[in-house]
């Protein structure tokens, strides 16, 4: 199977942007997903992880299992990834393969309930854990209402997804930690955090 990704040449600001001078890299990475048409959450068990190109056309080769991918109807997740993500793009996206297939837009199905936070402006914030503004940062203490729930005993995991939104070319880290309290957090052990993985991440 071929996965073929075109980006659109467009005029910004009344120039034509050349091919070999495209800042933006793209790239598309192939994960095995075992809850059907869901989105993908973690950057885990990847199959393929592209390089990331400036070229204006990109193709991915993939070389399934038949035993899996047809007769036990397993779903594979297409990601398209935008390495520093500095303006939108347009592009489309082709797939060439040598049996029949169907795609459907990957959505979170299970993700049903969402809240909109408001971060205050004008903080002086940022820095490490150590640096004077850190306590600045805003922070967020949130729980699950199991009344709310029906038969929360049932319920093995709980799926959450976090996004934000920053200004450009700020680096941002999210720390998710364990809290016994509503209280604000001064510090950060590696001890508390829910995920220590994310440790070292910065986006």
């Amino acid at each position: 199977m071929w996965v073929v990704i075109s980006k659109m040449l467009i005029t910004q600001n009344g120039e034509t942007e050349e091919e070999e001078k495209a800042p933006d890299y793209l790239a598309m990475h192939a994960y095995p997903n075992l809850k059907g048409a869901s989105k993908v959450l973690e950057d885990r068990n990847a199959l393929v992880k592209s390089v990331y190109t400036n070229e204006q056309n990109y193709m991915l080769y993939l070389e399934l299992p038949a035993a899996e991918y047809m007769n036990q109807m397993k779903v594979l997740n297409l990601v398209l990834d935008q390495h520093q993500r500095k303006k939108d793009l347009f592009y489309n996206i082709r797939v060439l393969s040598s049996c029949q297939f169907s795609t459907e837009r990957a959505a979170f199905k299970q993700l049903k309930y969402v809240q909109k936070l408001s971060i205050p402006e004008n903080v002086k914030g940022g820095g490490t854990p150590a640096a004077p503004t850190f306590f600045n940062n805003p922070q967020v203490y949130f729980n699950f209402d199991k009344t709310k729930v029906q038969n929360p005993g049932s319920i093995e995991k709980i799926e959450v997804l976090i996004t934000y939104t920053s200004d450009k070319g700020a680096d941002v880290k999210l720390f998710l930690l364990n809290a016994d309290t509503k209280d604000r957090v001064c510090s950060i052990s590696e001890a508390k955090l829910v995920d220590a993985s994310l440790k070292t991440s910065y986006y």
